[in-house]
C-alpha cells in the first residue's frame, strides 16, 4: 500500500468494520502483514472509469451510496489504529499539507483560503477516495472498494467528494447534500458544505499537480473533449457561486483544470 505496513493494517481494520456494515463486498481473507485482501467476486455493471453524472442518473445508486456514507460515518473503531491522513482534515486543523511554494498559484490560493476557515474538531470515518472506479454494482446492491485512503476526516467530506466527482454545480450539490441529510441544510451547513467542496477540489488539484510533474504524461491533450470542457465550466460555476474569495477568472479556471488533471489521473 502507499502508506506502508501501518497503512495496510489500518486498511484491513477499517475494511473489516465496513464489511460488517455491509458496505463492502464480503471479506473472505485479510492479512495486515502481507497486505493480501480477498473479497467475494461482484459482477460489476458500472464502467471502470471516471464517469461524471453516472451516480445521479440512477435513483437506486444515489440512495444506496448515501446510505453507505451514513453508515460509514456512524462506525466506531479504535482511534489508535486510524491515522489522520486526510488532507482535508489537516486543512481544517490549520496544518499545511504540502510545500505550497512549489504549487501553482491558483492551488496555493485555494489551500490558503481553506487554512483561514474555522477549525473543525469532530472526526468521523471517511473513505476519502469515493469515485466511480471504487464502486461496484451488480444491478441490485452497491459496494465500495479500495479502502487504502480511508481514515478520520470532517463529517460530510465524502459527500462533498461525490458532488465534485459527479461534476455538480453548487445548487445541484446542495440538493444532493439535502438528500443525504434527509432535510434541508441550514445556511451555516450549506456554507460549510461548499467549503468542503472547495477543500476537495484544492487537495485533488494539489495531488494532480504532484502526479503530473514535468516529463510525465501530459493531461492537457484531454482538455479538448467536450465532456472535459463541461467539467471545467461547472467547476468554475460552483466556485463562483460559492462566493469564496477567489475573484480572478484565470485562477478559477486553473483550479478547475487542476482538479480535472486529477480526474484524468484516476483514469490512467
Amino acid at each position: 500500500g502507499i502508506f506502508g505496513t501501518k497503512g495496510i493494517a489500518q486498511e484491513v481494520a477499517i475494511l473489516q468494520e465496513a464489511n460488517r456494515a455491509s458496505i463492502s463486498p464480503k471479506l473472505l481473507y485479510a492479512s495486515s502483514e502481507t497486505g493480501l485482501i480477498i473479497m467475494e467476486k461482484i459482477e460489476n455493471i458500472l464502467p471502470a472509469e471516471f464517469s461524471p453524472g453516472l451516480i445521479t442518473a440512477s435513483d437506486d445508486l444515489v440512495e444506496q451510496l448515501l446510505q453507505h456514507v451514513r453508515r460509514l460515518q456512524s462506525l466506531t473503531i479504535d482511534q489508535a489504529c486510524v491515522t489522520d491522513r486526510n488532507d482535508r482534515f489537516h486543512l481544517q486543523k490549520g496544518v499545511k499539507v504540502a510545500d505550497m511554494a512549489s504549487l501553482p498559484k491558483a492551488t496555493q490560493t485555494m489551500l490558503e483560503e481553506c487554512l483561514a476557515w474555522p477549525v473543525e474538531t469532530e472526526k468521523v470515518l471517511n473513505h476519502n477516495d469515493l469515485h466511480t472506479r471504487n464502486l461496484l454494482y451488480d444491478g441490485k446492491k452497491l459496494f465500495i472498494i479500495d479502502w487504502e485512503c480511508a481514515g478520520w476526516g470532517p463529517r460530510d467530506a465524502d459527500v462533498a467528494a461525490i458532488c465534485n466527482g459527479q461534476v455538480m454545480t453548487r445548487e445541484a450539490g446542495l440538493a444532493f447534500y439535502a438528500r443525504y441529510l434527509q432535510r434541508s441544510p441550514t445556511a451555516e451547513e450549506a456554507m460549510r458544505f461548499t467549503r468542503l467542496r472547495v477543500m476537495n477540489a484544492a487537495t485533488n488539484g494539489m495531488h494532480g499537480y504532484v502526479h503530473y510533474k514535468p516529463g510525465a504524461k501530459n493531461p492537457l491533450a484531454h482538455l479538448q473533449r467536450p465532456s472535459c470542457i463541461e467539467t471545467v465550466r461547472n467547476m468554475i460555476l460552483y466556485l463562483d457561486r460559492g462566493k469564496i474569495d477567489i475573484k480572478d477568472d484565470d485562477a478559477l479556471q486553473a483550479c478547475g483544470l487542476a482538479w480535472l488533471q486529477y480526474a484524468v489521473y484516476l483514469n490512467s
